[in-house]
């Protein structure tokens, strides 16, 4: 049974109290400090319920069986885009041999888990087919050395990059789209695998029946940035975790 001090790792207010309604307890926020945290909360029975990323999903799911619940509607559909510069001679993947790749951080799901597994689809091997491999750590770094000629492709979530072009960040005369790769689902929530099986039914249920049609849930969805909640198994993960087995 969830304690009624559920830890519960979340990002809005408004889901906070949600939650806490429609499941009849107390849901108590708790911020990690980074991808490793999170995984050893979990595994430690610190939290119940957490927000994952793709890879630290994975992580969490070999190592301590946790649970998927539900995610976002736009979490089903990430990609990746690989971007140039716009005075790049290249215009797709295989002209870009020797020159710079960056990565993002090492544990991204669509800065590098993924672009890495479609590159190796296309039989690209980053270190024998680029002159060099970096890690930027975060997308904007990467986007951000690719206009400053510190890289020449990067491999970044399709997100990050219409945001920061939509908020003058960049500018669309200064970078362009090479590819975008197939979709992937990314973000899940998760809970710990000794909940029991009404309490991982319940916490479903409460996901999925936030509603644009609710007047009280379109702010919480909003925040959310989501238009819903979908079902989730871990067959959305499979290639994920074939890419994550790859790098071992």
């Amino acid at each position: 049974m969830i304690s009624n001090k559920a830890k519960t790792i979340l990002t809005q207010g408004g889901l906070i109290k949600y939650l806490s309604k429609q499941l009849g307890i107390p849901v108590e926020l708790v911020i990690p400090q980074g991808y490793e945290e999170l995984v050893e909360a979990i595994g430690k029975k610190e939290v119940d319920l957490a927000y994952f990323g793709g890879v630290t999903y994975v992580q969490a799911h070999e190592k301590y069986g946790v649970v998927p619940i539900a995610m976002r509607d736009i979490d089903k559909d990430f990609s990746t885009y690989f971007i140039a510069r716009n005075d790049s001679i290249g215009n797709a993947l295989k002209d870009f041999k020797n020159t710079r790749l960056s990565f993002g951080n090492r544990l991204s799901t669509s800065g590098h888990f993924m672009p890495l597994y479609f590159l190796k689809k296309q039989g690209i091997k980053p270190s024998q087919f680029f002159s060099e491999v970096q890690y930027s750590g975060s997308h904007d770094a990467s986007i951000f050395n690719v206009r400053d000629h510190k890289a020449d492709l990067a491999a970044v979530n399709s997100k990050v990059v219409e945001s920061m072009i939509k908020d003058g960040r960049v500018s669309e005369n200064e970078i362009r789209l090479i590819w975008e790769t197939p979709t992937y689902a990314d973000y899940v929530w998760a809970s710990r695998d000794d909940l029991g099986d009404k309490m991982e039914k319940k916490l479903t249920h409460v996901f999925l029946s936030l509603s644009q049609f609710e007047a009280g849930h379109i702010k919480i969805l909003k925040d959310q940035r989501a238009g819903g909640f979908l079902p989730v198994s871990n067959i959305d993960f499979i290639d994920l975790a074939s890419a994550m087995s790859g790098e071992k």
